[in-house]
């Protein structure tokens, strides 16, 4: 998997883009499911509303594979001091490299976002 620096990519297809929609203001997240109907009707949108809420559930976005199915990404969001999302930090690695049990893995993005956070003013 590669990518180049300008180059977009649809924010509807991995962990990345779904935490971003996840947690990002409600109006906004609503906006952004209007756009993407009009722009990909092919897209399930119910499908993809129940992926987007289940990572808001658990707080983070685990392995899935979809954009590269030979690649895992785990991502959890980044706040400001005001609670608002400001970004995520995520790890990208070849499937191969990431064990079945990957709960470290997910522990340390959580706390590296939670750490970034903090340090942004954010506070539970």
């Amino acid at each position: 998997m590669s990518c180049e620096i300008g180059v977009r990519d649809v924010l509807w297809i991995g962990n990345t883009g779904r935490v971003l929609m996840a947690f990002c203001e409600k109006q906004k997240r609503e906006e952004l499911f209007r756009r993407i109907h009009e722009a990909a009707p092919e897209v399930d949108m119910k499908l993809l509303r129940e992926k987007v809420m289940r990572v808001r559930e658990k707080g983070f976005a685990g392995r899935d594979g979809e954009w590269d199915r030979h690649c895992a990404c785990i991502a959890a969001p980044i706040f400001d001091q005001n609670g608002m999302l400001q970004g995520c930090l995520g790890i990208s690695v070849p499937d191969f490299r990431l064990p079945e049990d990957d709960s470290d893995y997910v522990r340390l993005i959580l706390e590296g976002a939670k750490e970034i956070s903090l340090h942004m003013g954010w506070y539970q």
